[in-house]
């Protein structure tokens, strides 16, 4: 399992819980519509600081991902020209 694959599956786990706790929390809660999601906001607010952090962490991996992508992308571009180049000065020779 990749570290993208990780931060991936640990987000969809925390945003499940969170999820599930702010329902739980406004069927629980009493009032009207606005005071009950209020209520469900703080009772399951460490369940949203941990799907925050994971979906940070999930970003950051991603991010980190595509900047490898793009320097193995940059030196096959460079590989590529650099054997055109020896290919052509090979064929001028006599």
């Amino acid at each position: 399992e990749t570290a993208f694959e990780s931060a991936c599956k640990d987000f969809a786990e925390a945003d499940h819980a969170y999820r599930i706790a702010k329902a739980n929390a406004f069927l629980n809660a009493a009032g009207a519509v606005e005071a009950r999601k209020m209520v469900a906001d703080v009772k399951c607010s460490a369940e949203m600081e941990r799907k925050k952090l994971a979906e940070a962490v999930r970003d950051f991996t991603k991010a980190k991902l595509d900047d490898v992508r793009a320097v193995l992308s940059a030196r096959q571009s460079i590989l590529s020209a650099e054997s055109k180049v020896h290919f052509a000065t090979q064929n001028l020779r006599p």
